[in-house]
């Protein structure tokens, strides 16, 4: 490989990081407009999850569109946006303040990944890097660390929501 491909390529480099400094973005509550976004990312990524391997698609979307209700109705809902325009979203949380955070869901889209926006939503839910953190989906293929610890899943926490199962 030549030196200029490698000149190239620690420039490009340089320019993500200084992008990923430089991104601007605002937390704010989710507001009703903001709904079609959260349910679709959710059931979207959600539905090609291990856990809805196997499950037919319109009997996962029904059902797990009611479990996203009651969540959205007792939990936390903050979306990451631009600050100039609160109308593009990067990403969004879902999730419970206790003595640690009970993540729900989180989602932030491909391009606005690694800018740290993950972290400022869950900082919403009073995480730390003390903190460790509960998840009660488990929404990606493998394992899920944030500064070294690995968040914990436990789809049991949701013993308490009540929904109508329909077939």
């Amino acid at each position: 490989m030549s030196s200029d491909f490698y000149e190239f390529w620690s420039a490009m480099s340089s320019a993500v990081e200084n992008d990923r400094e430089n991104l601007p973005v605002r937390i704010r509550e989710a507001i009703q407009p903001d709904m079609p976004f959260v349910y679709s990312s959710w059931l979207r990524q959600h539905s090609y999850s291990a856990f809805a391997s196997g499950i037919p698609k319109a009997t996962f979307f029904s059902n797990h569109r009611k479990i996203i209700s009651k969540l959205v109705e007792k939990s936390d809902v903050y979306i990451a946006c631009d600050p100039a325009d609160m109308g593009i979203m990067y990403g969004f949380i879902c999730g419970e303040q206790h003595e640690w955070p009970l993540l729900h869901y989180a989602f932030v889209k491909g391009r606005f990944r690694r800018y740290g926006i993950f972290k400022m939503l869950l900082g919403e839910l009073g995480w730390t890097p003390d903190k460790e953190v509960v998840m009660s989906h488990f929404f990606c293929s493998k394992p899920i660390y944030i500064e070294g610890k690995q968040m914990m899943y436990n789809p049991y926490i949701l013993h308490n929501i009540q929904i109508e199962v329909s077939q």
